[in-house]
């Protein structure tokens, strides 16, 4: 089974992409703001990028 952070998720891209990926993957869908689905993240704050992919991947 494969993972993927997305990031930019809530952008033009990122909402072509993510329907896009296989179901049987693990996505964490984030951007710079919460909405619908996609969770908060900065990935310019180094400790909050690696608390998404240690909390993810673990």
């Amino acid at each position: 089974m494969g993972v993927v952070v997305v990031t930019g998720a809530a952008g033009r891209i990122g909402t072509a992409v993510l329907p896009l990926l296989p179901e049987v993957w693990q996505v964490k869908a984030t951007d710079l703001t919460a909405a619908g689905g996609v969770a908060p993240l900065d990935v310019t704050d180094r400790k909050a990028c690696a608390s998404v992919i240690v909390g993810h991947f673990s």
